[in-house]
């Protein structure tokens, strides 16, 4: 049997790793989704911090992102947590003290995600992600206060709620008069006098008659006589099963916007001559995770176009479209959550770019990046001169396969910390290659290969970078400036 394009040893040993690793952030619904939506939050809490360090420092946080990485192969996910937080901790410019310390292992449990506005009341606690190092400080049974706030979109305090730490292990009761529906931020900030320390937020959702809105939305979807778009079918179909799961106790993935989403699909449903203009207007204010569809083949995307003036029939300039590829057992919310907290999709959006993030099983991808770009104009104006293609590890491999299969459709491709080398290489000439690994990285056998096979085949559009004291899990991170410089040119250059 003929290979494809990118099969080799290599990138088959390398997607049963990193799926081990990535498995911790993917969005099939089973046990541990928790620990993976908490090893999310603190990922992107390191990112954020890693950012904004020296090179120095930037460094020194290395060799316990590779312990972790070590966690992720054995299925350790708390011992791997405990690590990536001790790499946060190495980014902190001020020495924590004791109770600060003590404190990193705490998250947010809720009595529940998504409820009716008929709920009167909710129960917070904090409970440990995993044991802490240091025995509790004197001090702490006494003198922390733990201090709630429900916050929305305009980071508005709409509620407020004060408990001592022994309360808020064992729960503590918040309630939800005056509070009206919509998508809410639970904030925690334990307080000794004037030293504070805050612990990852956690979503929540108030929904007016949820039950029999979601009941109706399920009907619609599947009344074949509305005329729907397929997208917006499939779209709604997915969300209420999401929302149902939730519901029932099922740990989101991540902080998913259920009224705004609840919102959108009755407008949809409502009104489905204009879902062109809806979702246009709709992306430009905020993700969307949408269900793109070609008859019965779909594939889960999440995605965000600039914002801009959209005309009454849902026109605007074409859009580039920069799709972004995630690692093996990953979903479609890690370039919009992680690889560098969210910075690739903040690059894109900044250029005008239509970024849209799928997501892929070990089979591959539902719908082919051609097949993408055909359900995404059927709700965008879509610019096919300007379509960019990135991949980290076997999204990596992802890219290569996407391209070799489509040649003429990606103007600029990205392959980061993964990939193999190819045997038709000529054939893929024609698109401007940036390619990197992490100094540190064990992906970085499979980006060599790849960037010998193009340079072998003389592309002419070709650039290769290590990152030194970097690993796998940074890797995005480090080079995303220089990629998007480099497909800045690509997108200036005219020749294809």
């Amino acid at each position: 049997m003929n290979k494809r394009p990118c099969d080799s040893p290599v990138l088959t040993r390398l997607t049963l790793i990193v799926s081990f690793i990535v498995v911790v952030f993917s969005g099939r619904q089973c046990e541990g989704q928790a620990e993976r939506y908490e090893l999310g939050k603190r990922l992107r809490r390191f990112e954020e911090a890693w950012q904004l360090a020296s090179p120095e420092i930037q460094k020194r946080s290395a060799p316990a992102l590779q312990t972790a990485v070590s966690k992720f192969f054995s299925l350790d996910l708390l011992g791997a947590a405990e690590k990536l937080d001790q790499a946060w901790i190495t980014t902190q410019n001020e020495k924590l003290n004791s109770w600060q310390e003590w404190a990193i292992p705490l998250r947010i449990q809720s009595s529940a995600i998504l409820f009716d506005s008929s709920a009167k009341e909710i129960t917070f606690s904090l409970k440990r992600f995993y044991r802490a190092k240091e025995a509790t400080p004197e001090n702490v049974s006494a003198s922390v206060k733990v201090r709630w706030s429900i916050v929305d979109a305009e980071q508005r305090e709409l509620l407020k709620h004060e408990c001592s730490i022994e309360d808020a292990m064992k729960g503590t009761t918040v309630s939800l008069e005056g509070m009206p529906q919509g998508d809410f931020r639970v904030i925690v900030s334990l307080e000794i006098d004037s030293s504070k320390f805050q612990l990852p937020s956690l979503s929540i959702s108030r929904v007016d008659n949820l039950d029999d809105r979601m009941a109706k939305l399920t009907e619609l979807a599947r009344n074949q006589e509305l005329p729907l778009n397929d997208t917006v079918r499939a779209t709604m179909r997915d969300h209420v099963s999401l929302m149902n799961q939730v519901k029932r106790g099922t740990a989101a993935e991540t902080d998913y916007p259920f009224f705004q989403m609840l919102e959108l699909d009755e407008r949809l449903s409502g009104e489905p001559e204009s879902y062109r203009q809806m979702i246009s207007v709709a992306a430009g204010q905020q993700d969307l995770w949408l269900s793109l569809a070609l008859g019965r083949n779909r594939v889960s995307v999440r995605l965000r176009t600039p914002s801009a003036e959209v005309t009454p029939n849902g026109s605007r300039k074409p859009l580039p479209v920069l799709f972004l590829m995630h690692g093996a057992g990953g979903s479609e919310n890690m370039f919009f959550e992680t690889y560098g907290a969210g910075k690739a999709v903040e690059e894109g959006l900044k250029r005008g770019w239509l970024v849209v993030a799928p997501r892929q099983g070990f089979t591959g991808l539902g719908l082919d990046c051609e097949q993408m770009l055909q359900a995404l104009e059927s709700l965008f104006q879509i610019d096919r001169k300007q379509v960019f293609l990135v991949g980290h590890s076997m999204g990596a491999g992802q890219v290569i396969r996407q391209a070799s299969a489509h040649p003429q459709l990606p103007k600029g491709a990205a392959v980061i910390g993964g990939g193999s080398g190819v045997r038709d290489a000529k054939s893929l000439e024609n698109i401007a290659w940036y390619v990197s690994a992490g100094q540190l990285d064990f992906g970085r056998a499979g980006a060599q290969a790849f960037h010998q096979s193009m340079k072998s085949a003389n592309a002419p559009r070709l650039k290769y970078q290590e990152f030194e004291g970097i690993e796998h899990l940074v890797i995005v991170q480090a080079c995303l400036k220089d990629m998007f410089e480099y497909f800045d040119q690509a997108s200036n250059n005219s020749d294809r």
